[in-house]
This record gives structure tokens, C-alpha cells and sequence, in this order.
């Protein structure tokens, strides 16, 4: 998935809740063209009183809910971040989470810095930490309070022209205002970032590379036997199907440690995708499905990635096949750079396979 969303910081602090009317064109000169296009785009919504609080403070849970409900950010069912499971925000928190770069630090309820959201923001945005981060200590002059964690991404922000900071200060351990967010929103909506894909790669089709080659690349990698022996099955199913071996087996391989596991998923459940059972919310073992042989395991591996392209599965799926297939988004998703923030949070994934399956080309 490329979901993108992201904006520069305007650091004022103002009053703490206004009428929503033309009055805030004079109280929020610099956020008026924001709060008209949010307002006209049912992004920003007052209260009762039509009073849009442009001055208030934004809780992190309500970053997450403004994230989602903004942009085409979808239900990951991953609990990466602690909350109350009846918290008003709990499936915007999942969708979320997978984006935030430090989910240690994420408490839903209280205030979201800056840092924080640019953060998640550049991630979401599928845009690439800056590793030269000089252009922050040269331009800001309280770039020491910046968490390390956080420069690159906030030097990616700088170099895009999205965040531009006020006074030679980014102010990032300030709170985050609704009048600020909104014109990230704006910012990020009316830029040619959103939406953009800078490669197109192929789910669907005729393999590319040869079993030979995958053989050799797995084997390259220091691959366990049973994945290497597993590449028939890849290659034999894939040409049944109508998706491309390669872009699955690469899959398998960076899932599974090339073979070797090694994590939750134990060998013996034949499970080369990380697929979990229907329902399941936790990362243990037992959340984890379970086939009988190889094979079968294979087979449900193609059979999951039908939901996102919208191919008919063989036989009958496994559970979790039916909690994809049931999103807004399934069978749309055509190319291994969108499986980023779909099939995993992390929206660099699919950009990681694409690396992967060039690799394997060279074998």
C-alpha cells in the first residue's frame, strides 16, 4: 500500500478553541486555506457547537483517527501498541501502528509531539529516511532535542520542502495543534507525493526468473533445504494460478528466514507467509496457522495473496483468506510495492521484495 500523507510544521500556539466561521480566517491566517479544504472534505468536524477547537492539543489516538480518516490507511489487525481494547479508537490505533517508528512510546490518550507524527507521516508516506541528517543541524537550532531515532525521517521532511520549521526551530517536543495538522493535511493532499509510485512491479503474470535461478539465489542466501526444496511447489502452482513465483517465493524468504524460521512460526507448521489464523490479534505461536505438509502450505500462501489481487483461491482457503478478502481494498492490489502497508504495516515492504526478486534475477 502506498499510503501517502505528509506535511511541513507551522509553529504557532494559539487560543484553545474557536467558532467554526469565518473568524478563523483573522485568528489562523496561515491555516485558513486547510481548515476550508479539511472542512469541505469532511476531514475536520467541530462540536456540537460547531466550535473546531483549532487551538486544542491532538491526543495520539486522535492523530490516528485523523490519519485514517483522511487517507486510504487500512486495517492491519496487528497490535504493535498497548491501548484499552474498548478505546474509541482502537482499529485507527491498529492501522496506525504499524507506521510508528518508536510503538514503545505510544500512549493513546496523551498529546502527540511533533516529532512523533513527522515521523509516522514520512513512513506513511512511503518516502525513504534521509541518510545524510546534516541539514538539520545546520538549519535548526534546537535540532539537540530531536530523538535520533526521529532525525531522518525529519531531514527527509526538510529536503521535501514539507516541513520547514519557524524561527530556525522545529520545536519537536511541542504538541501537535488541530490547526497544525490540518495544514499538514492540506500540505500533503495537494502534493504531488500523494499517491505517486515510482516502480510498478508485477503480482500477476508469467514467472520471470527460472526455478533454476531462485534455486541458486535461496542457495546464495544460505538457504535451509527445505526452502530450497520448496521452489517446486512455487513454480509449479504459480504457472496454475496465473501469479508470479518468484514474487511469493521471494516472499517466503524473507518471512521465514530463507527456511531456518526461527521465530513464532516453527517449521513443522509449513506456514511460509506468517499467515495467522482467523480472528487471532497476538504474535504467538498459536496464533499462527498451521498446514499439513508443504505442499498445502504453499498452496495457502498463493491462496492468501488471491484476496489482495482478486483471483479465485484453490479449493477451500483458510480463514484468514476471508478477513482479507472482506477489506475495502481486496483484490485491487496489483503490484509488490503496495503489499507495503497492506500485507505488512511496514509500507517499505513491498519496496524489500522488489530488491529481492532483482536479486534473484542475477542467479
Amino acid at each position: 500500500m502506498n499510503k501517502r500523507f505528509f506535511a511541513g510544521l507551522l509553529a504557532v500556539c494559539m487560543t484553545m478553541g474557536i467558532a467554526a466561521t469565518a473568524d478563523y480566517k483573522e485568528e489562523y491566517p496561515w491555516a485558513a486555506d486547510a481548515v476550508d479544504y479539511c472542512i469541505e472534505n469532511d476531514i475536520l468536524k467541530g462540536d456540537e457547537d460547531g466550535n473546531l477547537m483549532l487551538g486544542d492539543h491532538l491526543t495520539q489516538a486522535q492523530c490516528a483517527a485523523l490519519l485514517v480518516r483522511t487517507f486510504d490507511v487500512n486495517y492491519s489487525n496487528l497490535r504493535v501498541v498497548e491501548f484499552p481494547e474498548d478505546h474509541w479508537a482502537a482499529k485507527e490505533i491498529e492501522c496506525v501502528s504499524g507506521y510508528l517508528l518508536r510503538p514503545a512510546d505510544f500512549s493513546a490518550d496523551d498529546n502527540a509531539t511533533r516529532e512523533m507524527f513527522i515521523s509516522t507521516l514520512v513512513r506513511s508516506l512511503g518516502v525513504n529516511p534521509e541518510k545524510d541528517t546534516d541539514v538539520i543541524y545546520e538549519n535548526f537550532k534546537d535540532y539537540a532535542q530531536i530523538e535520533s531515532e526521529y532525525l531522518p525521517y525529519l531531514a527527509a521532511a526538510y529536503n521535501l520542502k514539507l516541513a520547514q520549521g519557524s524561527e530556525n526551530k522545529l520545536f519537536p517536543k511541542d504538541y501537535l495543534t488541530r490547526a497544525e495538522a490540518v495544514t499538514l493535511i492540506y500540505r500533503a493532499k495537494t502534493s504531488n507525493l500523494i499517491g505517486a509510485v515510482e516502480t510498478q512491479t508485477d503480482i500477476l503474470g508469467e514467472a520471470q526468473v527460472t526455478q533454476q535461478s531462485a534455486v541458486n539465489w535461496a542457495k546464495s542466501k544460505n538457504a535451509h533445504e527445505r526452502f530450497i526444496e520448496a521452489a517446486g511447489y512455487y513454480w509449479l502452482i504459480g504457472k496454475a494460478i496465473g501469479i508470479r513465483p518468484e514474487v511469493l517465493y521471494a516472499q517466503a524468504g524473507k518471512e521465514t528466514g530463507y527456511g531456518h524460521y526461527g521465530g513464532r512460526v516453527l517449521p513443522e507448521m509449513n506456514n511460509w507467509a506468517g499467515i495467522k489464523k482467523y480472528g487471532a490479534t497476538g504474535d504467538a505461536t498459536e496464533d499462527h496457522e498451521s498446514f499439513e505438509t508443504m505442499q498445502a502450505g504453499v498452496a495457502a500462501h498463493f491462496n492468501h495473496m488471491c484476496a489482495y489481487v482478486g483471483l479465485k483461491p484453490i479449493g477451500t482457503p483458510h480463514g484468514r483468506y476471508k478477513a482479507v478478502a472482506s477489506m475495502p481494498w481486496a483484490g485491487t492490489v496489483k503490484y509488490v510495492e503496495e503489499l507495503g502497508g497492506k500485507w505488512c504495516p511496514d509500507v517499505q515492504y513491498g519496496k524489500a521484495l522488489v530488491e529481492l526478486i532483482e536479486e534473484m534475477k542475477l542467479y
